[in-house]
This record gives C-alpha cells, sequence and structure tokens, in this order.
C-alpha cells in the first residue's frame, strides 16, 4: 500500500512548519507529500521550499504554486488530482498529528478492504498550541480504538470529519468523484509517483531550477501572472509553457475543481457513506488548530455559537452546499438522494424558525424534522430566539 499526503497551502506562514515536522515525523513514511500553494502573498511558499530542501526531500516531496487562485475547495481538488498513492491523507496547513497516524490508519485499511473512506478523531488547540476542552467541541475520543461504519444520514446530521482526519482510497477517488467534481484523472505513468509531460507538464529538467530562474520577485508567492504558471517542482514552468493561461486554465485535471464548490471532506465522506463505506475509528490523531484565520471559519466558543446572525450564517451555507450536492447529483441511489431532501427540509425548516424567532415555531420545527438536526442545535436555537441574540 502506497501513501499520498496532499496539502492545499494559503497564507499560512504562521503555523506550516509545525504541520510540516508532524508529517515528516511518522513513524509510517509517505512515498510522496504534495502540496499545492494557491497564490499566497506571504512567506508560505518560501517556507515550504527551504523546508523540503533543508530535509533532503526532493524526490518525494513536491510543491506546486497555481497560476490563478482556484480557492479552498478548487486547490484541494486540483491537488488531491495529483496524488498517485494507492491511500490519500489529507493534510490542512494548520494542524499538527499524531506521529502514528498514518501508521494506524494505514493498518485499519489494511485490515478492513470494505472501508473506502476512514475517519480519525482529532482534538483542538488553539493558535498557541494550548489544548482546548470546549463543550461544543465536535469529536471526543473514548480511546477505545473501536471502528464503527457511519451512515449518510449521520454524515449530514453532524458534519464533524473534516479533511485532516480523513483517508481515503485513491483508486475509488478517481472511479466515483472525480468526475463529479470537474476534474479528469491525469493518472500517473511508469514508476510510482512519475507522470508524463504530455499529461502533467511538469516534467523534464525545469524540475530542478532554481527559484530566481523560475521567475519569483521578490517575497516568494509574489510573482506576476506572466511567470506564476502551476510552478511544477517549486514552480518550474511559466503559465504560457504550462497551458495555465489563455483560454485553458484547467490543467490537468479538468477545471481543477474551480465550479464545484463542495467542500472535499463531506463530500468524500458522503459518497462513501452511501456505498456504506465511510468508517470512523475512535482513536485521537490529530489536533485541529482553532484561530482567527481558519478558512473554514470552525468555531467552538459558545458565545460565538449563540449568535443568531452567525447561524444565519452558517445555515445559509450549508444550504447552498446541499443545493451543489443535487445539482451536480453527487448521490446515485433513491435512499441518498431521499436523505438529501430531508436534510435540505429540516434546514430550510430551522431557518425560517430562527428568523420568525418565536421559540413554538423552532419546537414545531424541531419535532418534524428531529432525525435531521440535532438536540444540541436545537437547544442552541431556543437559546438564541429566547434571548434574541443578535
Amino acid at each position: 500500500m502506497t501513501v499520498s499526503v496532499c496539502m492545499g497551502i494559503y497564507n499560512g506562514e504562521k503555523y506550516i512548519e509545525e504541520q510540516l515536522d508532524s508529517i515528516l515525523g511518522q513513524t509510517r513514511k509517505a512515498e510522496e507529500v504534495i502540496l499545492c500553494d494557491d497564490c499566497s502573498t506571504d512567506r508560505t511558499v518560501e517556507i515550504v521550499r527551504l523546508f523540503i530542501e533543508r530535509n533532503g526531500l526532493q524526490e518525494s516531496w513536491r510543491l506546486y504554486c497555481n497560476g490563478e487562485n482556484r480557492g479552498y475547495p478548487g486547490n484541494f481538488y486540483y491537488v488531491m488530482g495529483l496524488c498517485a498513492g494507492d491511500v490519500v491523507f489529507l493534510a490542512d496547513q494548520d494542524d499538527v498529528w499524531a506521529e502514528t497516524k498514518l501508521e494506524r490508519m494505514c493498518a485499519v485499511l489494511e485490515e478492513h478492504p470494505e472501508a473506502e473512506v476512514l475517519a480519525c478523531k482529532f482534538g483542538l488547540m488553539d493558535g498557541e498550541g494550548e489544548r482546548i476542552h470546549a463543550v461544543m467541541a465536535p469529536s471526543r475520543s473514548l480511546g477505545t480504538r473501536k471502528l464503527r461504519q457511519g451512515g449518510l444520514r449521520e454524515i449530514f446530521r453532524k458534519y464533524q470529519w473534516p479533511g485532516m482526519v480523513l483517508a481515503y482510497r485513491n483508486g475509488w477517488y478517481r472511479e466515483r468523484g472525480m468526475g463529479i467534481c470537474g476534474q479528469e484523472s491525469p493518472g500517473p505513468c511508469g514508476e510510482y509517483g512519475s507522470w508524463s509531460h504530455e499529461e502533467m507538464g511538469q516534467c523534464g529538467e525545469e524540475r530542478n531550477r532554481s527559484c530566481e530562474e523560475m521567475g519569483y520577485r521578490g517575497e516568494y508567492g509574489s510573482r506576476s501572472h506572466e511567470n506564476a504558471g502551476p510552478c511544477g517542482e517549486y514552480g518550474s514552468r511559466s503559465c504560457e509553457d504550462a497551458g495555465q493561461c489563455g483560454e485553458d486554465r484547467s490543467g490537468p485535471c479538468g477545471n481543477g475543481g474551480l465550479e464545484f464548490r463542495v467542500p472535499h471532506d463531506i463530500f468524500l465522506c458522503a459518497m462513501a457513506a452511501e456505498e456504506g463505506a465511510f468508517f470512523h475509528m475512535d482513536e485521537e490523531l490529530a489536533h485541529h488548530r482553532r484561530h482567527d484565520s481558519n478558512t473554514a471559519a470552525e468555531e467552538h466558543r459558545v458565545g460565538k455559537l449563540l449568535q443568531r446572525e452567525r447561524k444565519l450564517w452558517e445555515i445559509e451555507k450549508y444550504l447552498r452546499m446541499l443545493g451543489e450536492f443535487e445539482e451536480h447529483r453527487v448521490l446515485r441511489t433513491e435512499a441518498g438522494k431521499r436523505i438529501l431532501r430531508e436534510k435540505t427540509r429540516a434546514m430550510e425548516g430551522r431557518y425560517e424558525a430562527l428568523q420568525s424567532g418565536r421559540i413554538w415555531q423552532v419546537l414545531r420545527a424541531a419535532a418534524r424534522d428531529w432525525r435531521q438536526v440535532r438536540a444540541v442545535a436545537v437547544v442552541c436555537d431556543l437559546v438564541i430566539v429566547r434571548e434574541g441574540r443578535e
């Protein structure tokens, strides 16, 4: 079983080196680590480049740079399409992994071939690296190491498995998911991790060019669009050579996920759960960092979660995501489509109840859609309405 670790990065200079250290320090090494920078304006690219060079990782770690900003989901779908391993682990730039994460999750995947997507538990830490003990923490491990199958209704009801806890089988994803998110598999050629020049536009002697030759200007990541390109290894090709400018901005993976906006984590979990192939293990193998610049704007602080406008914004965002599931026909079975419709109706009802400001309407919506909404969410909504929190 070969392993790829992939990470979409953007303006992550403050925390990224600690995450890279935790990946490098794994007891089970990955065959490749692929990072793709989404037009950072800080020192992220420089930090990654120096980390790779300092640790002699040029053979197995690769850094790509987008010629245009793809956005958070699009960048991750793009870098996922570049992975050649049998199993792909998703990594975020500001988290920290336990040193046994790859080893433990690979062992479970080898023992359970029925699992296409596997999740572990995670803890929370703050911007200073201190552990967060929060009432509203989304994930807690009891330390049992037990494996449990997760259903589609549970995925939509909880949505508590971020990408940094997931590993998926690459062959399954390429067959099941890449076409939906607007990608076409670039596919490996020859030995593990080698890509054809035609498919990737990143091979040949240009891989080893220095950053100075590759068109970096001043701070790393602040190059002009003309010189940016997909960057191959450390930004090796110009946009014109790589086919990233003009009419074709897609690179090797179709539209690179530019139009498909469903977050990659729930996309993977939902597809696998519909097939009975999503499993999660009761073992904490990572720490998710909560800070002011989290891309997904996650929140665990009760005071923030009990703000009406924030809650309405969260529901609006969730409803847009559910609409993308329907529009792109992510779910294939009638049972899956029914669960999606039921969840959409429940979220619409919850939104209307919160807007109404009436306790009885919140209770009525909760009674009607009790299978779709967690009890803690109903309690939060009742507090928001009762207190009139804006």
